[in-house]
């Protein structure tokens, strides 16, 4: 029911307006259209009023919207859901609107990301980065990104079927990316890396991006690829996509192959997930802008709690240089970089690149993660069974020391074992006895760790 409301009160909305990127950028025509269907709900049914107050603020009338949905009466329980997200989604264009006019005399630039060595103490990191919501660069990590060129890929993964996308400027998605299509990986370089050796290829150019090497290339690219546990060592994202999906696993890491000249727009990671890359081939230049400064960059809420940018980091440039403040940092080989919830960010691929990366959740986001699970959840069945299962997962926090960095069937294989366990955490104080998976994991003897004992102050009662 309230999956079906949503649908009527906001991506219906939106198919009847015009194209995605055409209402973030409030062309006129399209405000006029809106404007038009707002005018066109008669009467005062609790449901065409939500209508309305959705249509208002596709239109950039969001105070209008906003005082609408505030006058609404019992609803429905669908669509008391719906228009709780909807109301989210207001609010939020509301406070953005009035940052954005109290900070009209800001003024930006380029700031460095900071680049640091390996050897941090992984405290520090956490302090300085992590809790924070800072980014930053790990220079020299090979273990962790495997020096793959495009050759190297096309010996190992050959036949294997990949989906391919590309970034298009008219696109509204996430990142602006768009489905080209399936083919063999050979293929795919044949016609889309190897003629680029040389030159640039066209922005738009197809590019292998976040190819889950756990799922369908555990046994070849897995084998060589190790977690960053080191200065990660929590995952709840990752304990949580499993559970959700126990006969795959979660996606992650995953692997990203680009020729040179292409790129992805502007965007944010899902969830308010934390994010890391490492670099095993090739150079990309990486942008970010501060989640505190979000406003600056006109984000719109269309169907879902990924913002749509009316404009991408050149585009700015451009028309209104200065104007935001924008973290820089080019990665290169054996590079990994920290990128923090909800920190909107754009990559340009300077050469034909190589990288793995995954997602993740730990203490630092987790609250973050579970505020937007569970608007999403109003409307979403899977958003629901994420944030039940990272609520479930919260025990893995016994895990906040630093661990080696593990090999990616060893981690997996602890991540199976920890959510086993956590039906017997939750009975009792005796779930400390859940660290003892650790020990238990085979792993290379050269790599073997002593077993890690839980702190009670690592527990949340």
């Amino acid at each position: 029911m309230a999956r079906r409301a949503w649908q009527e009160l906001r991506p219906a909305l939106i198919r009847a307006a015009g194209s995605p990127l055409a209402l973030a950028r409030r062309e006129e025509a399209v405000v006029q259209r809106l404007l038009g269907l707002a005018q066109a709900q008669p009467g005062a049914d609790p449901e065409r009023l939500a209508q309305r107050a959705s249509l208002l603020d596709l239109a950039g009338r969001h105070a209008e919207a906003q005082a609408l949905l505030q006058g609404l009466g019992e609803l429905p329980a669908g669509l008391r859901a719906a228009v709780s997200l909807l109301t989210h989604m207001v609010r939020c264009h509301v406070l953005w609107e009035e940052d954005r006019n109290a900070r009209s005399e800001a003024r930006g630039g380029m700031v460095p990301v900071e680049i640091l060595s390996p050897e941090v103490p992984p405290a520090e990191l956490r302090r300085r980065f992590l809790e924070p919501g800072v980014p930053c660069v790990l220079r020299g990590c090979p273990e962790v990104a495997p020096r793959w060129g495009p050759l190297e890929l096309k010996k190992l993964l050959g036949d294997q079927q990949v989906p391919t996308r590309r970034c298009e400027e008219s696109s509204g998605s996430w990142a602006r990316l768009e489905f080209v299509q399936a083919q063999k990986f050979k293929d795919f370089c044949e016609a889309h890396i190897e003629p680029f050796k040389d030159g640039a290829a066209p922005r738009e150019s197809p590019q292998l991006f976040d190819f889950s090497i756990w799922q369908h290339c555990a046994d070849t690219l897995g084998r060589q690829v190790s977690m960053p546990s080191q200065w990660f060592p929590v995952d709840l994202y990752t304990y949580a996509g499993a559970r959700i999906q126990p006969v795959s696993g979660s996606a992650g890491p995953t692997l990203f192959l680009a020729p040179k000249g292409s790129g992805s727009s502007l965007h944010v990671d899902t969830l308010q997930t934390h994010f890391w890359m490492a670099m095993c081939h090739g150079r990309k230049r990486w942008r970010l802008v501060s989640r505190d400064d979000i406003s600056l960059l006109h984000p719109m809420y269309l169907a879902d709690l990924n913002p749509v940018f009316p404009a991408d980091l050149n585009a700015l440039e451009e028309t209104s240089p200065g104007r935001v403040k924008v973290h820089e940092v080019v990665l290169e080989p054996g590079d990994l970089i920290f990128v923090p919830a909800g920190w909107p960010h754009q990559v340009d691929n300077l050469e034909t690149s190589v990288a793995v990366s995954a997602n993740f959740i730990d203490p630092s986001n987790l609250q973050r993660a579970l505020d937007e699970a569970d608007l999403l959840a109003l409307v979403e069945e899977e958003a629901q069974l994420l944030g039940d299962a990272l609520r479930k997962a919260e025990v893995t926090r016994l895990l906040e020391e630093a661990a080696p960095n593990e090999p990616l069937r060893v981690f997996k294989e602890i991540q199976r074992r920890l959510l086993q366990a956590v039906g017997i955490a939750a009975l009792s104080f005796g779930g400390l006895c859940l660290a003892a998976c650790w020990p238990l994991i085979e792993r290379p003897a050269e790599k073997k760790p002593p077993a890690r004992q839980p702190s009670l102050s690592a527990l949340r009662v």
